[in-house]
């Protein structure tokens, strides 16, 4: 798995590809998924341990479970995509919105973006959700790009796994 873009290389290796049997039948799993069982998956516990997680369980189950919805990765945020998808008043209850309830309407609001967005990114915002994210998010909703904003690879073939 990728030092540098660990969330990206687990979603690669683990739920990007929706035509192979395992990926999908994961993806479905966890999007049906509570906490517990979304733990329970083998796959979830690989990325507890790489990203350190597994002290905060509840975090890493809400990082897979909102991973799972997502079908492709794009070089737009979740905030950029959401600027030309999401009405003000949602994005608003998003910022707002706290661990559990952040990663449930963020599952509900990726099908508005049709499920594409950057994946190390968002999972990145949610293990990380801060003033600081949110004040980005702001940003990124609007239209602006903030000039330390790094580029994160699109494709296995832009990171070495």
């Amino acid at each position: 798995m990728s030092e540098t873009f660990p969330r990206l290389a687990w979603w690669q290796s683990a739920l990007a590809d929706r035509e192979h049997p395992h990926a999908r039948a994961l993806a479905a799993r966890l999007i049906r998924a509570d906490v517990v069982s979304a733990l329970s998956e083998p796959a979830v516990y690989r990325l507890g341990q790489h990203l350190s997680l597994l002290e905060r369980p509840d975090l890493l189950a809400r990082i897979a479970m909102t991973l799972a919805v997502i079908r492709t990765n794009s070089a737009d945020s979740f905030a950029r995509a959401a600027g030309r998808a999401i009405s003000p008043q949602r994005f608003e209850r998003l910022l707002r919105a706290e661990e559990d309830e952040l990663a449930h309407q963020l599952r509900r609001a990726l099908p508005m973006i049709d499920r594409r967005c950057n994946v190390e990114r968002l999972a990145n915002d949610l293990q990380f959700w801060t003033d600081s994210t949110r004040a980005r998010w702001v940003i990124e909703y609007h239209g602006g790009r903030l000039e330390a904003e790094t580029d994160i690879p699109l494709s296995a073939e832009d990171i070495s796994l």
